[in-house]
């Protein structure tokens, strides 16, 4: 590693403010309780310290309104039916029992992984640092300050049109829900649970934006490799002189191997809560798929009180499918450019460069 290299801004700062808003509304929705000024500062947690207390405090009451929605919910049952009778009398036990597993595995789900963030904020903060020393190594030994800082950039700005347009979408479908029920004048019981689990609904919305932050990063360390060994290897490092290629492939291949232990260590922490939350996903998006089904079926003459019910739940649905698509996808394309970049290496070792009239020409040993 090249000591006289330094990066013109420390990365921490530039992995900070891309994880602001990620970070932000992971602690507001309680899926995240640790102090924001930890990652900042890059301060080991006191557990005598009483700053942390309120991150944490916002996780339990959010655990807390989670079982009590599901009391109130279990306790007015009986209220329920009779209100799902006068919406839909033909399918009204059905719509009862899907309605009763979605909301029952929605509060297990944000409850079971808000509990085990409590027990895991050491081991979010330990990526978090192997995050930081990823990165600055990176940048050092490729010295790659100014792609690094302009996909910070794009990152930052990706994540603000996201979770404003996500917060603005979840405002309006809870609202829908909550002025169709009043019109229907439906028991002030019932629509305080429904509101209460609709609101659990979308805070669940953003339990995979801190993971998928990581990803992000992951797939960014990777870019960034992957340009630096497919501009240098045509440009600077063609030399034809002895160990040229070694000065590139070493950096190249000991930042791949950082990612790449970074990515086993975040796999490990969170394999088993991806998969819940995935889980949870998929069948909140099939129970949601069916009220909407038994809604444009059972109708026959709209009214705005349907309409609004209706633009709610494929709300819920299209939000949730997109987050749910785009930690698929930016894992995919970590997989992907991983093979690029070992693939790019290799083809790099088996390149001969010839001297013709001093000038380098290369040719591929296939």
């Amino acid at each position: 590693m090249d000591q006289k290299f330094k990066p013109k801004a420390t990365i921490s700062n530039s992995l900070f403010e891309v994880a602001q808003w990620p970070f932000i509304l992971s602690q507001a929705t309680g899926y995240l309780p640790i102090k924001l000024d930890r990652f900042q500062n890059l301060r080991p947690r006191n557990i005598n310290n009483k700053e942390v207390a309120y991150p944490t405090a916002i996780s339990l009451f959010l655990i807390l309104i989670s079982i009590i929605t599901a009391f109130l919910y279990f306790s007015n049952v009986t209220e329920l039916l009779r209100a799902l009778k006068q919406i839909n009398s033909k399918s009204a036990n059905i719509m009862l029992l899907v309605s009763t597993a979605s909301v029952l595995a929605s509060l297990t789900c944000t409850t079971c992984v808000r509990l085990n963030m409590l027990t895991m904020q050491d081991t979010f903060f330990n990526l978090w640092t192997g995050l930081v020393d990823m990165t600055e190594f990176i940048v050092t030994s490729l010295r790659c300050q100014d792609q690094f800082q302009e996909g910070c950039k794009r990152l930052t700005n990706g994540w603000q049109t996201r979770i404003f347009i996500t917060l603005l979408l979840s405002t309006f479908a809870i609202a829908s829900l909550a002025y169709a029920e009043f019109s229907w004048e439906m028991p002030m019981l019932g629509i305080v649970i429904d509101l209460l689990a609709a609101f659990i609904c979308c805070c669940q919305f953003f339990s995979l934006i801190s993971m998928e932050y990581f990803l992000q990063v992951y797939s960014l360390s990777l870019d960034v490799i992957l340009h630096v060994l497919k501009t240098k290897k045509s440009s600077v490092f063609w030399t034809g002189k002895k160990g040229s290629r070694n000065e590139l492939c070493i950096p190249v291949m000991e930042s791949y191997k950082k990612v790449e232990r970074e990515i086993l260590e975040f796999n490990k922490a969170f394999n088993l809560r991806m998969s819940i939350e995935v889980s949870s996903c998929l069948l909140a998006n099939v129970f949601g798929e069916y009220f909407v089904l038994v809604t444009i079926l059972g109708s026959q003459i709209w009214s705005l009180n349907e309409v609004l019910v209706l633009l709610s739940s494929v709300m819920k649905i299209s939000i949730s499918t997109y987050f749910l698509f785009r930690v698929c996808r930016i894992s995919s394309d970590i997989s992907a450019k991983g093979r690029e970049l070992i693939w790019n290496t290799v083809q790099f070792m088996f390149v001969k460069t010839i001297e013709i009239d001093e000038s380098p020409t290369k040719v591929l040993m296939l």
